[in-house]
């Protein structure tokens, strides 16, 4: 009897251990199965808001591009004639004495051609300002023209950011000038021809010299406005409605950078070297052409 007893007891035991054990791993089956999904949920989020491999790396590298090709040649024009407008109207006002309606182009001070510059280029911030927005938000999410457009549905989205803009545009864009005047000026008194023309090559490095410097200057504006613009994008498709990835003004977003960075400024010169490698060759081909054409007009009209 106490053998029998002793015998049920054992397999009583063995039953609820086997019970147990069988509970324990149907709830570790379920655990991983819940991870599981979660992690293709996310893993899914992801992708719908990252460029994918193959097919459409080619078109991501391109993303953005259509609003640029459309606008880059007015808005540059524009630029270049209240440029030169404001210079030409700024030199007959202090020199009314002056015959040469030309005379401005190598004698009016540098000062006149940086407030011309800074003023001509943040007038057209109106319009390069909501430009970049869109651009932005192409680049980073893979959209068209048309679909970024559609997410920027309001005043206030297309020009978040206009002021951090118009200032890094201005003052970019008065440094730009101003360095190539400088330098333009400095390179015909040294070859002793003061008021002549220079050479092309030597117009072709005063622009990638100037145009190296003025990205250098303001390239850490240029990375807190881009991550204000990539703030704009709708909610709906960020990865995570946490407070991370809540809009946040612009000293806010300055003090985020700087800890993500380790307490360093790293954040603020990511791609440094790609954008003033470009910055050389673009200014290098952009403003000689302008001297030759405006040359060339000025000639005609003589």
């Amino acid at each position: 009897s106490s053998s029998s007893s002793s015998s049920s007891s054992g397999s009583t035991s063995i039953s609820s251990s086997s019970s147990s054990s069988h509970k324990h791993n149907h709830r570790a089956r379920n655990n991983m199965s819940t991870l599981t999904s979660t992690m293709k949920e996310k893993a899914g989020q992801s992708s719908t808001l990252l460029p994918r491999a193959g097919s459409r790396s080619l078109r991501a590298l391109y993303a953005g591009i259509s609003g640029p090709l459309l606008t880059v040649g007015m808005t540059q024009a524009l630029m270049f004639s209240m440029y030169d407008t404001s210079r030409r109207c700024i030199y007959r006002f202090q020199n009314q004495q002056s015959d040469d309606d030309n005379d401005y182009l190598n004698k009016d001070p540098l000062v006149n051609v940086f407030w011309s510059a800074t003023m001509s280029c943040t007038a057209m911030s109106v319009v390069t300002g909501p430009m970049q927005v869109i651009k932005t938000k192409q680049q980073i999410m893979v959209w068209s023209f048309k679909r970024a457009v559609r997410d920027t549905s309001s005043i206030r989205k297309l020009f978040v950011g206009y002021r951090l803009h118009a200032f890094c545009s201005g003052l970019g864009r008065g440094v730009y000038m101003t360095t190539y005047e400088y330098l333009k000026r400095y390179l015909s008194k040294q070859s002793h021809n003061d008021g002549k023309p220079i050479t092309l090559t030597q117009r072709a490095l005063c622009a990638a010299t100037s145009g190296t410097l003025c990205w250098a200057l303001i390239f850490p504006v240029d990375v807190i406005r881009s991550r204000i613009y990539a703030q704009s994008i709708s909610s709906s498709h960020r990865q995570n409605n946490n407070k991370h990835n809540q809009p946040q003004g612009i000293w806010n977003l300055v003090k985020t950078m700087y800890r993500q960075g380790g307490n360093s400024l790293a954040p603020f010169y990511r791609g440094f070297w790609v954008t003033v490698a470009r910055a050389g060759p673009v200014a290098a081909a952009v403003l000689p052409i302008y001297d030759l054409t405006l040359e060339s007009l000025q000639l005609r009209q003589q």
